[in-house]
């Protein structure tokens, strides 16, 4: 699913029953106002209350996947749904915890300069008690930390894929809406020579699916 800035319109795709290529059918297109002017390059859930847009491309797609939702047999497999990185992990997270429910799977790509945190662990028993962990910034792997999940295969195209996970990280102003942080590092990409940067993403729905044999081999 992605939204396209120019013209504020966000597209609901269908999944595609081809064994193999990316193209899906669009089920839905839908507008939006402009959102008003605010910071540059703040991303939504941090802004404060009185700058957040109403009718963010979040809340579109949300209304867009409950009404596709509200027509699908009661037998059909649950949805992933994929959504770029204009798309808030936060505002999904939550809304798969209202009383209306959001019955997906989806994957949000995050940009390299986000700033997550885990739970902080037990009350110590002294003090106000802490809201966060110890911070993780997706440009500083030293502070990551061990993954919980790891997998690593060879591909053909891509070279070297390691796919690293951490679980239960949140935004700073969300503690109660944390998602699973995912890195996708390639060897290589097809028709470029400059090694490729992380592909960073939330997995926003319950544990990670099986990575089969490449994670068992993982260190």
């Amino acid at each position: 699913m992605r939204r396209d800035a120019r013209s504020s319109a966000s597209a609901s795709n269908a999944v595609s029953t081809r064994a193999t290529g990316s193209w899906v059918l669009p089920l839905d297109v839908a507008r939006r106002a402009p959102p008003p002017a605010t910071q540059e390059g703040t991303p939504t859930e941090e802004r404060p209350a009185e700058e957040r847009p109403k009718d963010t491309p979040t809340a579109v797609v949300i209304r867009q996947l409950r009404g596709v939702l509200a027509h699908s047999p009661a037998d059909a497999a649950r949805p992933v749904v994929p959504l770029d990185s204009g798309y808030d992990p936060v505002g999904i997270a939550r809304a798969q915890h209202e009383p209306a429910g959001l019955a997906v799977d989806a994957v949000v790509r995050v940009a390299s300069h986000r700033v997550f945190f885990p739970d902080p662990g037990p009350y110590s028993g002294k003090g106000r008690p802490r809201i966060h962990g110890t911070v993780f910034r997706c440009k500083a792997a030293t502070t990551h930390g061990p993954p919980v999940r790891q997998a690593t295969l060879e591909d053909p195209d891509y070279g070297t894929v390691t796919v690293k996970a951490w679980p239960g990280l949140h935004v700073r102003h969300a503690p109660a809406a944390p998602f699973t942080v995912v890195q996708v590092q390639m060897g290589r990409l097809p028709r470029r020579e400059r090694p490729p940067t992380p592909l960073w993403l939330a997995w926003l729905s319950g544990a990670l699916p099986a990575m089969g044999r490449a994670e068992a081999e993982a260190p």
